[in-house]
């Protein structure tokens, strides 16, 4: 995708940070999941990893739900029905996150060849709704935003998202941020993370990182780091 840029109330640009770790990171659930076959350390980079995901994708819309499309029903009436086909992709959205997280729990149960069958299917299901809404949210929905909501407003969504319980590993989310941003670029994210989260990272999370992704890696293929620049911090 080309670079957004904005002129106006806020710079929405960063929206591509999320979207790009959700969209990478399932795009090769079939493969990841099939390659060790009832291994229990595989199933748990496994686990692990989509269980990550399917946490992102509940907090990223429901930040949406909640901080953003309200505001922008209120101060762009003309966006009302490109609003409505928004809500409604959520809503197929939660349906099949519902789906993967429950085919998550029979993988976890027993992690054999038919439960990561089953996964795989129901990851991919999402996969393909989300690549979906995500490409028209950043068409079609971000460039309303950029003018009708300001930077401290747009800032809320991704303190949101880094405020709420990221799980018991907490630098995994991170780490799946710190790979789409390239190294002059993470100095915004380490800005942005409460101060738990940021002494999970940098007092030996980014090493359990890359311990717990290594073995998956050739799998889901090397990062790609965006062109986004995060600022240091809400409003900043």
């Amino acid at each position: 995708m080309a670079p957004l840029t904005y002129h106006g109330g806020c710079d929405p640009s960063d929206m591509r940070l999320p979207h790009a770790v959700l969209e990478e990171g399932l795009a090769h659930a079939s493969r990841v999941i099939g390659a060790a076959p009832g291994d229990r350390d595989h199933a748990t980079r496994v686990i692990g990893l989509y269980g990550t995901l399917l946490r992102l994708t509940r907090l990223h819309d429901t930040a949406e739900d909640t901080l953003l499309w309200p505001r922008l029903r209120r101060r762009a009436p003309s966006a009302h029905r490109l609003l409505d086909r928004m809500e409604a992709q959520h809503g197929h959205i939660d349906g099949a996150a519902l789906r993967a997280h429950t085919a998550l729990a029979s993988y976890r149960d027993k992690p054999g060849d038919r439960a990561g069958e089953g996964l795989a299917l129901a990851l991919q299901a999402l996969h393909e709704v989300l690549v979906s809404h995500l490409a028209d949210e950043e068409r079609d929905l971000l460039p309303v935003a950029a003018e009708r909501v300001a930077q401290y407003e747009w800032d809320w969504l991704a303190a949101y998202v880094l405020g709420h319980d990221l799980g018991s590993r907490p630098w995994l989310m991170v780490g799946l941020f710190w790979d789409q941003l390239a190294s002059g670029q993470r100095v915004g994210l380490l800005g942005r993370l409460p101060d738990p989260v940021r002494r999970a990272w940098t007092d030996g999370g980014e090493q359990a990182y890359a311990r717990f992704l290594a073995p998956l890696r050739p799998l889901l293929g090397p990062p790609r780091p965006l062109g986004t620049t995060l600022r240091a911090g809400p409003g900043r």
